[in-house]
């Protein structure tokens, strides 16, 4: 009898389902899945897990390319092989590779590319890449595809790719922006209908002064989370605000300040940044040296929290499982599409019992049991004999992927030079840990994929609510 589509969804469910040990498995590899030669930074992930978009000073991943050079770099996990991004043409060079990212979905690539070769003095443009079609398109451009008159930065791409977050010194981009020449906005692309709209603006519709930068979209494209030094896009903003975190709903089409508390305003500044927004832009995380945002915040450094924008309350995230705040700074938040688990760094020692390798490592924090857990770790729970960095949650928490310079999470790590990891739990960020099978995580990714591209159910609609 023909296997039903249903049947073998049920069946990888099952196999997937074994076991609950977490894996860590080396990313940045070569199309021979040979370790890079050179350094690697993660740049962004798909919601599977299946596509890693990664920035390597290695010349050994990619064969076809001559003479070998860094760049950035797309591996298929499931397929097995790496795929050059390191030019573009016609459209130019690559500009800074940390500011490539991915859609969830693995279809759209958005990266800032110089356009010199059309005579714009080399100025710095937002483009989008179609995978499936091979389509590129500028996305720095006005609604009527002119192109934006200073240079542009940090894309941030919805789920479906079709809205692009990006912040730009433009002047042309939107009647209302009307920024200092000096100033950042941040804008809004609809790349089906080709508008573009400043977000980052006051209550009367216009561009705040100040420079507003950084953005994160929201996978539905609803929320955009961005920093500003604007005192004019919320009423109240003290004078003295020197980098706070704004959210800009495209619904009501109005800003509003996310490091608050009960209506009081962040007494000191977040960091540059560090904040994201959970899948249908509900959850905030972010980062902030502020100790007024929640009671017994004595620490005196930088902690994450995560705001809910439909009940307004603030609850820190950088804590043990006990409840103890960390002894150091924590940055770089990731959460998960639900808003359950939050991802971040952290240099303190005491939010797990035996941290004792002084460096910066990943934790994970579940907010519905309460629970904290280092993940940058072996997978016989050695720590990291190196420091460990940007943390991305894929989907719903299952899996979370980093980079570290550290030797001995992996056995395949013999580079001596910053790598990319992926570690998977199954269920999420249990406390049980011990070694899994580098198959085992393979598969969960192609369940991951099979459950979103094969019988992909539609995402919601942005509402009033969430």
């Amino acid at each position: 009898m023909p296997t039903t589509r249903a049947s073998l969804l049920l069946a990888l469910c099952c196999c997937a389902s074994l076991g609950a040990a977490e894996r860590i498995s080396l990313t940045s590899l070569s199309k021979g899945s040979l370790p890079a030669n050179g350094a690697s930074t993660v740049r962004g992930v798909s919601q599977d897990a299946r596509y890693v978009l990664f920035e390597s000073r290695a010349t050994n991943l990619a064969g076809l390319i001559f003479p070998p050079m860094p760049g950035l770099y797309l591996r298929d996990r499931i397929g097995g092989f790496t795929t050059s991004l390191a030019w573009f043409p016609p459209f130019g060079r690559p500009g800074d590779g940390s500011e490539a990212t991915i859609s969830s979905d693995g279809r759209f690539l958005a990266f800032v590319a110089s356009n010199d070769h059309v005579g714009h003095d080399d100025e710095y443009q937002v483009w989008a890449f179609d995978r499936l079609t091979g389509v590129q398109s500028l996305v720095s451009s006005n609604s009527f595809g002119i192109q934006g008159d200073a240079n542009a930065a940090a894309p941030s791409l919805s789920g479906d790719g079709r809205w692009v977050a990006f912040s730009s010194q433009s002047t042309n981009l939107d009647s209302a922006s009307a920024s200092g020449e000096y100033d950042h906005d941040v804008f809004l692309k609809d790349r089906i209908t080709g508008a573009t709209t400043v977000a980052s603006v006051t209550p009367l519709g216009v561009a705040g002064t100040g420079t507003s930068l950084a953005p994160k979209i929201s996978r539905n494209g609803r929320r955009i989370v961005f920093n500003s030094s604007s005192t004019q896009l919320v009423a109240g903003t003290p004078a003295s605000l020197a980098t706070g975190v704004f959210v800009y709903d495209t619904l009501s089409g109005l800003v509003s300040r996310v490091d608050v508390a009960a209506g009081v305003h962040a007494n000191s500044v977040a960091v540059t940044g560090d904040h994201a927004l959970s899948g249908e832009g509900r959850w905030v995380a972010f980062a902030s040296w502020a100790s007024n945002l929640v009671a017994d915040d004595s620490n005196l450094t930088s902690d994450v929290f995560v705001r809910d924008l439909s009940t307004g309350t603030v609850e820190r995230v950088s804590v043990s499982s006990g409840g103890a705040q960390g002894n150091d700074g924590s940055f770089s938040p990731s959460i998960s599409s639900d808003g359950r688990y939050v991802a971040f760094r952290s240099y303190a020692s005491n939010l797990v019992s035996g941290d004792s390798n002084g460096v910066q490592d990943v934790f994970v924090r579940d907010r519905l049991l309460g629970t904290t857990k280092r993940i940058s770790r072996g997978n016989f729970g050695v720590e990291a004999d190196g420091a460990s960095t940007t943390p991305m949650l894929c989907g719903d928490g299952f899996a979370v992927i980093f980079d570290s310079v550290a030797t001995n999470l992996a056995g395949s790590d013999s580079n001596g030079v910053s790598d990319v990891f992926l570690a998977d739990s199954n269920p999420p960020w249990s406390e049980s840990a011990g070694s899994g099978s580098p198959f085992a995580l393979w598969l969960r990714t192609v369940v991951a994929w099979w459950r979103n591209t094969v019988i992909r159910v539609p995402p919601r609609l942005p509402n009033a609510n969430g």
